[in-house]
């Protein structure tokens, strides 16, 4: 069960291809570096790229916020998805923004409704929420609902990803138990990043090995 030099040679080469992509992504936009954030976090591997994380979330932080409220403009995707990354770092952001999404009936637009993605996002963000946070509750029983009411019209195979969202969000699971499934899930995007999804998997797998092998020893 010991990891060949051949492994470990190819998960360092994997990684620093990935951190050249960190490294490149200064003329992304915002929501393409928080995208690849979410994406190293879901995969289990951000712990790869800790300095690089703070680094891009802190300048974020500064160019994006004002007063701990985001000034920076956007759809409800890519706001809860700022937000959620914001708080998640330990920023003390103002869930505020989220009510630049309601109509002047005080209800949230229909039109978020039909938005897997944003939706998605709105439930996830919507986890992070404290006492204060009474628009957070609303946000999360307005995309609680419609996801549910997404899943029951859409296709088993979008349903399963939708019911598996409400069940396991980010913010109250253990992201390494989830890390096989957003592979997996990420591997159906024809558009996916191979060489980030090669590496994931080497790096799972080796941990994987690790932990046998620890397991092994305790029980002997």
């Amino acid at each position: 069960m010991e990891l060949n030099d051949n492994v470990k040679q190819q998960a360092q080469i994997l990684k620093e291809k990935v951190k050249k992509m960190f490294q490149s992504s200064t003329n992304q936009s915002i929501m393409q570096k928080l995208s690849f954030i979410d994406l190293l976090q879901r995969f289990g591997i951000s712990y790869h790229f800790q300095p690089e994380i703070n680094e891009t979330l802190e300048q974020i932080y500064k160019t994006s916020t004002k007063d701990k409220s985001i000034s920076e403009d956007g759809d409800h995707n890519f706001l809860a998805l700022l937000f959620r990354l914001l708080r998640h770092q330990g920023y003390q952001i103002s869930s505020s923004v989220f009510e630049n999404f309601k109509n002047e009936q005080g209800n949230f637009n229909i039109i978020l409704a039909n938005d897997i993605q944003g939706l998605y996002n709105l439930y996830e963000a919507a986890q992070l929420r404290t006492y204060e946070d009474d628009i957070l509750e609303e946000v999360c029983n307005f995309s609680k609902t419609h996801l549910k009411l997404l899943a029951s019209q859409t296709n088993p195979s979008l349903a399963t990803q939708i019911n598996h969202c409400l069940r396991h969000p980010l913010n109250k699971t253990v992201l390494r138990f989830e890390t096989r499934y957003h592979m997996t899930t990420y591997e159906q995007d024809s558009s996916h990043n191979k060489t980030l999804l090669t590496f994931a998997k080497v790096d799972f797998n080796i941990l994987q090995k690790m932990h046998r092998k620890e397991i092994g020893v305790i029980t002997k």
